[in-house]
This record gives structure tokens, sequence and C-alpha cells, in this order.
């Protein structure tokens, strides 16, 4: 039987780009900051380097991790029911420094949510979207889900 203490404990991976800024979009994340928390407190902060390859591979690294709550940008409903599928909660459509992320989850301002907000895999039509994008320093991001990969 679990103790107390063990209940409280909680493990929040956040997709991390090279600012400490919530990644926008959890199948292309590179890096996770793994919060580690008992009740609201933090025990531990670390980085873990994302070395799966694919939805599948990412969501056993975090599951083998012990994670139980996922804030990101963007994310399909490939990756999005693989991570219900274990039990992990999501957090998306998220931004900003990733602090404050977190601490908007565990205030209760975020909400877990079921829902994908990025539908860009669903297109099998292979138009150009360069009139929908904002560039900015070599970035291309679509109107959609601001993920980066409509390209």
């Amino acid at each position: 039987m679990e103790s107390k203490a063990t209940k409280n404990k909680k493990k929040i991976a956040v997709t991390t780009d090279e600012n400490h800024n919530v990644f926008e979009h959890f199948g292309h994340c590179e890096t996770f900051t793994i919060f580690e928390l008992e009740g609201n407190s933090l025990i531990s902060k670390t980085t873990l380097k994302n070395t799966g390859s694919g939805h599948v591979a990412t969501v056993d690294l975090l599951k083998e991790m012990g994670v139980d709550v996922v804030i990101c940008g963007g994310i399909g409903s490939a990756a999005m029911g693989l991570l219900m599928d274990e039990d992990i909660l999501v957090i998306p459509g998220m931004q900003g420094d990733i602090e404050v992320a977190v601490a908007s989850f565990l205030d209760g301002a975020s909400k877990p949510s079921t829902e994908a907000n990025c539908d860009h895999h669903d297109h099998h039509d292979h138009h150009d979207h360069h009139d929908h994008h904002d560039h900015k320093d070599g970035e291309h991001n679509c109107g959609g889900c601001s993920c980066g990969s409509c390209h």
C-alpha cells in the first residue's frame, strides 16, 4: 500500500526549448524539464534528453521516468492518445516560461485536456502554407498550432 507521501508526489514533464520556454510541439521535442513535486513543493528539477524516435518511444521514456503530467504547446491526436493510455495527464496549448507554465497548472489556471490541439498531421495534401506563416529568425509557424512542422 502506498504511503500518503508517495501519493502526494508527482512528476511534471514540460517540453522545453533552448530559452527555457515551453517548446511548441510535443512530437518534435528534444528536451523535457522534469519537475518532481511533493504537494506543490519542488523537490527537484532535471533535464531529460528525448533520445526516442517517434511518439511511442517518447511516451515510453516519460512512462519510465514516472511522469504523471505533460505540459506542452501543440500535440497531435496520436501522441495525446498514447499519453492518455498511460494515464498521463496532458496540458496542451501552453507557451512561455516553463516555470510559469508549471505554476499555472499547480494553481488550477491550466487544466488537463483530452483534445489534441494540432491537426496538421491529418493533412494529406501538401499544399503550400507560406501564406499562413509568420517568419521570425528562421522559424516557420503556421497559423494553426504554431508547431513549425507544417513544412
